[in-house]
């Protein structure tokens, strides 16, 4: 169980920190980087705040499905950690692609809801 902690504290970590300090302008190291995200600013912080918030609270789920399956089973195993943040990054991109496209055009602009 411990072994878990280890691959998942820093993960939580880094996840926390990409909510609450989001990158400011776009740039190319650090943030949600698609073509659209940068696109234009406004397109750029919704996408880092929308990716921020799904990557924290799949993270967190991950967690704790990973942890159930250690004391249920006794199984730690980094191998299913990580495997577990992988889908917890990919369901983040691909729900904050579908969150993107509901909202915004290919140029970047805003779509209206009216």
């Amino acid at each position: 169980m411990i072994n878990i902690l280890y691959a998942w504290i820093p993960l939580l970590i880094l996840a926390a920190i990409y909510k609450w300090l989001p990158p400011k302008k776009i740039n190319w190291i650090y943030g949600y980087r698609t073509i659209l995200a940068r696109k234009n600013i406004s397109v750029w912080n919704f996408a880092n705040k929308t990716s921020a918030n799904y990557l924290l609270l799949l993270t967190i789920v991950s967690f704790i499905i990973n942890a159930i399956i250690a004391v249920a089973f006794n199984k730690s195993s980094l191998k299913i950690s990580f495997s577990f943040f992988l889908i917890a990054v990919i369901l983040s991109v691909i729900l904050t692609e579908i969150k993107l496209s509901k909202n915004f055009n290919p140029d970047g602009s805003s779509k209206d809801k009216n």
